[in-house]
């Protein structure tokens, strides 16, 4: 998530480094690090902080639609492997 977006989002709203922290579960410190860049945060924070500020992150809306893709692209690829596996099959016993 873009640090300046999400220190500008908190500014709006008038709220505190700790009092955000305080929202989301997290020691001040490690939400200042989240916040600055130094750590990402996690996919749970990322929803909470949606709901906090309102708004949904083209960050988020991303990573998600790549994990996605990386779980389809391991699908298809599984189902021609087991396509040709079963092709060889029926070649090497006469079937085909």
């Amino acid at each position: 998530m873009k640090k300046n977006i999400l220190k500008s989002e908190r500014a709006k709203q008038e709220l505190t480094q700790k009092q955000v922290a305080d929202k989301l579960g997290l020691s001040t410190g490690a939400y200042c690090d989240k916040e600055n860049g130094k750590r990402k945060f996690t996919v749970r924070e990322a929803l909470l902080l949606e709901d906090i500020f309102s708004f949904y992150d083209e960050w988020f809306t991303k990573q998600k639609k790549q994990k996605w893709a990386t779980k389809i692209s391991i699908v298809v690829c599984g189902i021609i492997v087991i396509c040709i596996i079963g092709f060889l099959i029926g070649v090497l016993i006469g079937y085909i």
